[in-house]
Order: C-alpha cells, then sequence, then structure tokens
C-alpha cells in the first residue's frame, strides 16, 4: 500500500474516458490490473480516491486554459470559457456546494490574470484601479462581474490590484482604515498607507506587483 503507484492508477482511468464517462467501480475494480494485488476494501479505496484526483485535474485543466487564454489576451475566448465554467462543473455530479463554490471562485480569478492565487472558495475583498491614482475597496463574491460592471462605467482600464478572502465586516474597516484618503463612496486615493498595505501582501499574491507597477 506504501508504494501503490497510486499516480498511474490516476493516469489508467483517463485513458479510459472523462470522470463523467468512467464505469461503475464495481467493473473497474475487477477490470484494472494494478488493482489486483490489493484486497477489495483497498481496491475500493484506491479507486475511490484516484476518481476525485482525476476530477479535480480535469476541472483544472478548464481553469488553465482560460488563465492561458487571458495570458494570451484573447478577451473573446476568455469569456466564451469563462460563461461555458459552470455547465462544465455539471459534468461533476458528485462535487458539493462547497466544492462547487471553490471552483468557480477560481474561475473569476483565472479571468482576471489572477490564477495563482489562493482560493477558498469565501467571499473576498477587492482592489481595482486604473493608472489615475484612484482604487476601490470593495466586496464581492463575483470578482469577474464585478470588475466588468465597474470597467462599463469607467474611461480607464481597470485591473484586479489586491484580492484576498473576507466578508463585509473587512470591507468596512478597511473603509475605516483608509477613510482619510477616501474619495467618494468606495474610491481611495492611492496614498502610502494604501500602497503600504498592497505591498504587504505582495509576498504570497500576483496583483501587488500590478499594483507597484501602475503606482510606482
Amino acid at each position: 500500500m506504501n508504494h501503490f503507484p497510486f499516480d498511474r492508477l490516476v493516469d489508467v482511468l483517463d485513458g479510459l474516458g472523462s470522470p463523467a464517462s468512467l464505469a461503475e467501480d464495481r467493473f473497474l475494480i475487477l477490470d484494472i490490473d494494478l488493482l489486483r494485488d490489493l484486497r477489495m476494501s483497498e481496491r475500493r479505496k484506491m479507486l475511490k480516491r484516484a476518481r476525485s484526483e482525476l476530477q479535480r485535474r480535469t476541472i483544472q485543466e478548464r481553469i488553465d486554459e482560460i488563465a492561458e487564454a487571458f495570458d494570451n489576451e484573447d478577451h473573446s475566448l476568455v469569456e466564451v470559457l469563462s460563461n461555458a465554467f459552470p455547465s462544465d462543473l455539471l459534468n461533476f455530479g458528485v462535487l458539493t456546494e462547497p466544492q462547487k463554490k471553490r471552483w468557480l471562485a477560481k474561475a473569476e480569478l483565472a479571468a482576471v490574470g489572477l490564477s495563482d492565487q489562493f482560493v477558498t472558495g469565501d467571499p473576498y475583498i477587492y482592489f481595482i484601479g486604473g493608472d489615475d491614482g484612484r482604487v476601490k475597496i470593495g466586496y464581492t463574491i463575483d470578482l469577474r462581474a464585478r470588475l466588468s460592471s465597474l470597467q462599463t462605467g469607467s474611461s480607464r482600464k481597470l485591473m484586479v490590484l489586491l484580492t484576498f478572502p473576507g466578508e463585509r465586516e473587512r470591507e468596512i474597516e478597511l473603509h475605516r482604515q483608509f477613510d482619510s484618503d477616501r474619495l467618494h463612496g468606495e474610491w481611495f486615493a492611492v496614498s502610502p498607507a494604501i500602497k503600504d498595505f498592497m505591498d504587504s501582501c505582495k509576498s504570497d499574491m500576483e496583483s501587488p506587483k500590478i499594483a507597484t507597477e501602475l503606482f510606482g
């Protein structure tokens, strides 16, 4: 068991078809040679793990496609893939609601160039701005839609400068923390204090590097 070739088992399943089209466990347990030396209970356990891993890899491939389209500046493809992603998840009927929420959040981040950022599936705080020295500090559960909505009302190119998990209460705290820099509503001047705050997060996030490029 300690030296079981688990990755090979996942590859075997992958070769048999998509996660949604695989045969029932009771057939696979008997047909896959890698499982023959295991007790029946161990076969079931390994097969369940392998199915789960294949599912994860397959969904991650969809996320990677969105991220690649963003990197190639193919915004039409980003939109097509992002809009199709929720339907793609329906092919994985065993996903729990929290798992679906987490994957949707990852897709949203990939669509705005933040595919490497850690995702918990929780609502998160965002810092969105352009090149005019202003930043909007807000809260959302749909980052892609929020950025698109803000961009529609702006003549300047906007981008996500920073985002991290956080509830509405955290948004209110940040608004109070930077109240002296408030311009109107949720828009703030990018002061040294706000720049320092974004820079303090750069060790684990890609987005503050964008902020440094914009605001020097």
